[in-house]
């Protein structure tokens, strides 16, 4: 044992990771406490870590190694540090917005995605189609209905003056939607 200690903060900044990695490898076991469980051995936890690194995931190590190499910090506090990081996160929100837009125009092209003002006015008029037919149905049925006495045949009749709206309504909403 080496004896080299470190809290989990100062273990972080040693190699360079976030304190929240630290900390799930903690929580993963894949680091050597002392005694009391507050200090980080360094050397073997560094070892436990090299031990049971998944070997698949050697591309992740090396991109991140490269990236911390090349990578040229501004100063801390510096207006450099500050104009780049308003920068990055502006390209970023841009970029995003960027493929959210190209995924919504995917999505619009290939037929998944429609106008919400094109919904909203086929909704608005194949209500008022509906309630339409619906009162008109009263007049038509009214005299066609007086003269019948059997319940059986009036609600045959019934049957069929609905089922006639509801199948102009289906139409409707096919051909409306961009159905055939």
């Amino acid at each position: 044992m080496s004896g080299k200690k470190a809290t989990q903060a100062e273990f972080a900044r040693l190699n360079g990771w976030s304190r929240s990695h630290v900390t799930g490898l903690k929580h993963a076991g894949r680091l050597v406490m002392d005694e009391s469980g507050k200090k980080v051995l360094v050397d073997e936890s560094l070892a436990r870590i090299e031990a049971t690194k998944d070997p698949n995931r050697d591309d992740v190590a090396k991109r991140h190694e490269a990236s911390r190499q090349t990578e040229q910090r501004p100063v801390p506090g510096s207006m450099d540090e500050r104009v780049s990081s308003t920068y990055q996160q502006s390209r970023a929100v841009k970029e995003r917005y960027l493929a959210l837009q190209a995924k919504a125009q995917y999505e619009k092209d290939i037929g998944h995605l429609v106008d919400v003002h094109v919904v909203q006015k086929a909704g608005v008029d194949l209500g008022a189609y509906l309630r339409t037919s619906m009162e008109n149905m009263v007049d038509q049925m009214s005299s066609e209905l007086a003269v019948i006495s059997d319940p059986a045949l009036v609600h045959s009749t019934m049957s069929e003056h609905v089922e006639h709206v509801l199948g102009e309504l289906s139409r409707k909403l096919q051909s409306g939607l961009g159905g055939e």
